[in-house]
């Protein structure tokens, strides 16, 4: 997968999810082969905060081609539950 104008790749130990850049919603999934004992890795997530992630990084002027898993936040369980992104790091 690769990252488009209307694609952005988000990255984690579980592999790579490619969302829409417009509105965070989930295009496909590339689970990376793990030794975790994860019942759904990254399956439960239904949609990236990329709203979020691009009002915090507007004045970074930071080209991204990939954004890691703990830099967003996202909501999963159906929608109902958010997790916040990380501290930044």
């Amino acid at each position: 997968m690769s990252s488009t104008a209307d694609t952005i790749e988000i990255f984690g130990n579980y592999g790579i999810v490619e969302v829409n850049a417009a509105d965070g919603t989930i295009r496909s999934f590339n689970e990376a082969d793990s030794d975790a004992n994860e019942f759904s890795n990254y399956r439960d997530i239904v949609r990236f905060d990329v709203d979020e992630w691009r009002e915090f990084y507007k004045s970074k002027r930071i080209a991204v081609k990939a954004i890691d898993i703990l830099d967003i936040g996202f909501w999963y369980d159906t929608g109902l539950r958010y997790a916040a992104a990380a501290s930044r790091f």
